[in-house]
């Protein structure tokens, strides 16, 4: 006897680079939030997700795949193209909650932490500034990014930027960004900013 394989539709979502746009797509995705982490030797960024077989770990150009029985696993492009076709594939950056689109979201937050990180540096606080490489000297992603770094009296913050953003951070360049990464998440980065707004306020 011969069989076929019977076939099955798939959703799935790039993790096309490390940007916190990127990143939120992912999670409303998987519906639940995600993080980004380092390789201990590379610095690469990975994305963890937890699969039947244990943790996996996705690199950036990485197709994350929602499975039919609802788990998520990351594939390389090159299967990914090979194993699927497009079926009407939508870009989910151009998704909108009805006013702005996740990509026009993060284009807001993005100016939003320039213009935060630039009145600092004015000021000279919080020891502000920008580097194209991370702690261990190595180029941020490879190359083509770089970290910006604040610590805060709540703690340590950072966003990594692609290097068409440069100009938009007037703050202190360094040839290696002076701290290392502490392992904060996007949740503790956003209650660190929300003390130091309290603490503002008072």
């Amino acid at each position: 006897m011969r069989y076929t394989k019977k076939p099955i539709t798939i959703e799935a979502v790039c993790f096309k680079d490390a940007t916190l746009a990127t990143l939120d797509i992912i999670s409303e995705f998987m519906d639940q939030e995600q993080e980004i982490v380092f390789d201990d030797k590379t610095a690469d960024p990975k994305i963890k997700i937890n699969t039947l077989e244990g943790p996996i770990f996705g690199s950036v150009g990485d197709m994350i795949i929602k499975g039919i029985n609802g788990e998520f696993y990351p594939c390389k492009p090159d299967i990914f193209e090979k194993s699927y076709d497009k079926e009407g594939l939508k870009d989910m950056g151009e998704v909108s909650d009805g006013y702005h689109t996740f990509n026009k979201l993060y284009e807001f937050r993005k100016m939003y932490n320039a213009a935060a990180i630039n009145v600092w540096a004015e000021q000279n606080k919080y020891d502000v500034h920008k580097s194209k490489n991370h702690s261990d000297g190595i180029p941020c992603f490879g190359g083509g990014w770089f970290i910006v770094m604040a610590i805060l009296p709540s703690g340590q913050i950072s966003n990594h930027y692609k290097m068409e953003d440069w100009d938009l951070f007037q703050c202190k360049e360094e040839e290696i960004v002076k701290f290392p990464y502490d392992g904060h998440t996007a949740e503790d980065v956003l209650k660190r900013l929300e003390e130091v707004c309290l603490i503002t306020n008072k």
